[in-house]
């Protein structure tokens, strides 16, 4: 099996190159389905998967630590992927896979030529690869926005489910970040425009923290975010200022104190602490909101870098999948 994903590893990699023309149409096909894709953001997605997670020593390091794959009894396990960032499905199919069980791929429609994609290529390495887009599932894994999976959960209830719903991620600073980490962290913000749950939407910095660095940073990146993007940020910035609340313009994005999450994609709410003891009881209050923390436990840049092992929710899906009887 680590030959098998290692391989869809090294395809995902000349995708993200942009030398291989096939590779250059499915690029563009998928930027031109879901306009809140940039080639950008599709090839950085590729090239981390590549990377992060399918590199033999990625794929060697995670199988190690599940001795009893595959699963005695394979069945038919339906994913249902959400589509806010490019490959956001692959983690789920990974695992499916690698558990034994046969893949019922439902991709987002936002997401559907680059899933679609990844699925052919499977089939491309092993023909007989267990994947198909229908069959009559056994269970159900799913990730996405909490109406749609309460949605699933009511419509197939009596299913094993395991279904993740919204989550949002934040940083905690302590003044003493370098340029270097405070570039990572504009990522953390800005990259995929800012839709994905392991995206930045809250930073706690210490009282009388000077942003101007930040600041100067993120406006450094407005070239690099898309149309759809800018007109978001357009609309918050009049907003703040018909209202005449206060924020500071980082030119790519707004940030206005507010110690809670911001579900604006061109807004990213801080808030002051005095101790950081105030932090960590915040963060255990809220930790069934919290996807990632960036600067305890996830370095800056590293948000959108997940390995196999960073389970959405916290919840081992491998394990699940071993569960299924």
């Amino acid at each position: 099996m680590v030959d098998f994903f290692s391989e869809l590893g090294r395809r995902l990699m000349a995708l993200s190159d942009g030398q291989n023309a096939d590779y250059q149409a499915v690029v563009a096909a998928a930027v031109e389905a879901n306009p809140w894709f940039t080639q950008r953001s599709v090839r950085m997605a590729a090239r981390n998967l590549a990377t992060d997670m399918l590199s033999e020593r990625a794929l060697e390091e995670w199988f190690v630590r599940y001795p009893e794959l595959p699963a005695t009894q394979s069945t038919d396990i339906l994913i249902v992927m959400a589509g806010n960032i490019p490959f956001v499905g692959v983690h789920d199919l990974v695992c499916v896979l690698a558990a034994g069980h046969r893949a019922v791929v439902k991709p987002s429609s936002k997401d559907s030529v680059l899933m679609r994609w990844v699925v052919a290529q499977l089939i491309d390495i092993e023909p007989l690869t267990r994947v198909s887009f229908d069959g009559d599932p056994a269970a159900v894994v799913a990730m996405g926005g909490d109406d749609a999976i309460a949605a699933l959960g009511a419509q197939y209830a009596g299913l094993p489910a395991l279904l993740r719903g919204h989550r949002s991620s934040l940083a905690v600073l302590d003044g003493t970040e370098n340029r270097s980490q405070l570039e990572g962290l504009a990522d953390d913000i800005l990259s995929f425009s800012g839709l994905g749950c392991r995206n930045v939407s809250l930073i706690f910095v210490p009282r009388g923290y000077d942003f101007s660095l930040l600041q100067s940073i993120v406006t450094q990146r407005v070239n690099a975010l898309n149309v759809k993007y800018h007109n978001n940020y357009r609309r918050a910035r009049a907003l703040m200022d018909m209202t005449s609340a206060e924020y500071i313009d980082c030119g790519a994005c707004l940030l206005i104190e507010k110690k809670s999450f911001s579900t604006n994609v061109s807004v990213c709410h801080y808030a002051f602490y005095d101790s950081k003891d105030e932090v960590r009881l915040w963060i255990s209050q809220h930790a069934d909101e919290i996807q990632c923390v960036a600067g305890l436990d996830v370095d800056f840049g590293k948000t959108q870098h997940p390995t196999l092992l960073d389970y959405p929710d916290g919840i081992d899906t491998v394990k699940f999948l071993l569960s299924i009887r």
